[in-house]
């Protein structure tokens, strides 16, 4: 699939359908008309995301899911591809990888350099969690695909969006 550059990293046993997994992201990228960029998907067990949920959101438990934007002009305020720079010639935002070595680990995630400029962010799942919360990974990836792109559920009205995008996203697909 042309519209994507996805790059997914498993440190666990969890078996997935990169293509079902392609093809929703790629879905959601036209839903939202969003133009081509870069999307690392990460599957890692129960001791892992809760480091990073501890460290990064300041909550001492697992959680299933965790996103990581890329810091830059942000899509929902500024429009995809615009610069905070009104003066920069450049327009696309650069890419900028979230660094897991911050987080004290011995693991390695080898992350492989994109030939985009263009970059949405990291999804973090921990399946395990995920499969005793009976949540779809599908589901999970959608969810926080609407996070990297600026969209937040803490408080009433942001839910009301957030749940108004995944709802009009769902009955299209």
């Amino acid at each position: 699939m042309n519209d994507l550059d996805l790059n997914i990293i498993n440190k666990t046993k969890f078996q997935y359908d990169e293509k079902e997994i392609q093809k929703v992201i790629v879905s959601f990228f036209q839903f939202m008309k969003l133009p081509k960029m870069y999307v690392e998907l990460i599957f890692v067990g129960e001791q892992r995301i809760h480091t990073l949920n501890k460290q990064y959101r300041g909550v001492d438990k697992a959680t299933d899911v965790l996103s990581f934007p890329i810091q830059f002009a942000g899509i929902r305020e500024q429009g995809a591809g615009n610069s905070s720079n009104p003066k920069s010639k450049d327009q696309s935002p650069k890419l900028r990888n979230f660094d897991y070595k911050q987080t004290n680990s011995t693991e390695s995630y080898n992350l492989q350099p994109t030939t985009y400029n263009l970059a949405l962010g990291s999804i973090i799942i921990c399946p395990n969690i995920a499969k005793k919360r009976g949540e779809s990974i599908i589901e999970l990836v959608v969810h926080s695909l609407i996070h990297l792109i600026g969209y937040d559920h803490e408080k009433e009205r942001d839910n009301d969006q957030f749940v108004q995008i995944s709802e009009k996203f769902w009955a299209r697909i």
